[in-house]
């Protein structure tokens, strides 16, 4: 008991992260997916934090400060992680199939609001379906639906 206690006033992020609720795992597994979507051109832009930023106040119902801290806990957790599994791991387990969607569709809205497709974003999000076991056309509806929506 005491042990866990000391290791969380020192940081200890592998202790933390056992009093991290379920809930909050899969918020920053979401948000953290929508940075990787973003980050995956190697160009972070403003528009696309703003981007994020909007998407997960809709998803959680949360305030302006909320989804900034929010997007700065995915963008640190996604900048440590070396790969997607460590948050498809957590969105396969803790989001329902509709939430799933919505995750895909906001990864979508974010690629394409640059207007410019890079093969490695096709692949993240073709990849992330993958691994939450979310078929190929549910997938290409999502992209869809979001291309319908932004012309």
């Amino acid at each position: 008991m005491f042990d866990k206690l000391f290791s969380t006033l020192k940081g200890d992020k592998a202790e933390t992260q056992d009093t991290v609720s379920a809930g909050e795992q899969n918020r920053v597994a979401f948000t953290a997916l929508l940075v990787e979507a973003a980050r995956a051109d190697e160009i972070y832009t403003d528009k696309e934090k703003g981007l994020i930023a909007k998407l997960v106040k809709q998803q959680f119902g949360i305030d302006d400060a909320e989804a900034l801290s929010l997007r700065e806990r995915a963008e640190e957790a996604q900048a440590e992680a070396n790969d997607l599994y460590r948050f498809s791991s957590t969105v396969k387990n803790g989001l329902t199939a509709e939430e799933k969607i919505q995750l895909v569709e906001g990864m979508w809205q974010i690629i394409l609001s640059d207007d410019a497709r890079d093969p490695y974003e096709d692949m993240i999000v073709r990849r992330l379906c993958g691994l939450i076991y979310m078929s190929d056309q549910e997938a290409q509806e999502a992209r869809r639906r979001v291309e319908q929506r932004q012309s």
